[in-house]
């Protein structure tokens, strides 16, 4: 009946609202702490091998100082969607918060790290933001699970390593 199904769709769109970040249409940082928890489950059953990448904007704060706040969403929604382009299908992207995106990868270390260095890439392209060419640049953490618990404290260190060096990406 027509009751169900609006029953049904309420809790589809409470459900999604529950996973999504608002700004960007991407998972939000609950809902990929679940992704990653299950994927490095998996890995230690030998199922999957588990590269984590996180990236964050270089410079965001001045781009929203200059332009305002809502020039660097409208930013933030452009690159996401950009990110995702990329992705290949077998990737996980989640918004964290801020300026900071989080990819998880399945397959091997040099895989991840091919798909870093296209992801600094391709967002190294210009965006145009109202009228305005915006640059950014992005430091990125890749680490690959070695079994070790503390998978997500590496990829923040690799990534501030990154943002530290100027180096873009930063294995770690």
């Amino acid at each position: 009946s027509r009751d169900v199904t609006v029953q049904r769709l309420t809790e589809i769109q409470l459900r999604l609202s529950s996973e999504m970040d608002d700004l960007t249409g991407l998972y939000n940082r609950r809902f990929f702490k679940q992704q990653l928890k299950r994927s490095l489950l998996r890995h230690k059953k030998g199922e999957k091998r588990v590269g984590l990448m996180l990236l964050d904007l270089d410079y965001f704060k001045h781009i929203n100082d200059t332009l305002g706040h809502a020039a660097g969403d409208h930013l933030l929604r452009v690159l996401s969607k950009r990110i995702e382009h990329i992705l290949p299908d077998n990737t996980f992207v989640a918004r964290l918060g801020g300026d900071e995106f989080a990819v998880l990868t399945h397959g091997s270390y040099e895989e991840a790290m091919e798909l870093a260095l296209a992801l600094r890439a391709t967002l190294s392209y210009p965006f145009n933001i109202g009228g305005e060419v915006i640059r950014v640049d992005v430091s990125i953490g890749c680490v690959a699970n070695d079994g070790k618990s503390d998978l997500m404290s590496r990829a923040v260190t690799a990534m501030y390593k990154a943002k530290q060096a100027q180096v873009g990406v930063w294995a770690g």
